[in-house]
């Protein structure tokens, strides 16, 4: 698929997940914004009982691996998914998925340092990359998490050019 899904029998991923949160996106699909993803909406596809027992199954198949793949500390699924939901992907690029709208995340560590990152994401518009318009929202930093912020300047400071 492309882009490609992340990995739902990754224990760690789902556990960030809340029900509500599956069942929306079980519901609603990922073909708009931010998500921009290949999956489609069910809710005319399988009825409220259904896509509970999806959910349930789900998680009935997430699974704790050891050798889980980290970029920056962070487990690779989770930093894509951060990426998914707060709409990065729509603009950015990382792992063949997203956009060109902005610059390339996949290998961003190597030009910028983590404090870098987090200035770059708090006030996206103090520093431009070259041949980049300022179109990055200014919000990010109120949209997300504290948690979710930390984890994706990690993810990205730790993003050298390898990954899974």
């Amino acid at each position: 698929m492309n882009p490609r899904p992340i990995d739902l029998t990754n224990k760690v991923l789902l556990d960030r997940l809340s029900d509500d949160y599956l069942y929306w996106r079980v519901s609603e699909g990922g073909l708009e914004a931010p998500f921009l993803s290949a999956m489609p909406a069910f809710k005319d596809i399988l009825d409220d009982e259904q896509r509970w027992e999806l959910i349930a199954y789900v998680r009935s198949i997430a699974t704790e691996t050891e050798d889980l793949p980290m970029i920056g500390g962070v487990d690779f699924q989770v930093g894509l998914n951060i990426l998914q939901t707060y709409g990065c992907l729509a603009c950015h690029r990382y792992n063949d998925q997203g956009n060109f709208v902005g610059p390339d995340l996949h290998d961003i560590g190597v030009a910028r340092t983590a404090d870098q990152l987090l200035a770059d994401i708090i006030d996206p518009s103090a520093e431009i990359s070259t041949g980049f318009a300022d179109t990055m929202p200014r919000d990010y930093s109120e949209k997300m998490t504290e948690d979710d912020l930390m984890l994706l300047v990690d993810f990205l400071a730790g993003s050298i050019g390898e990954y899974p």
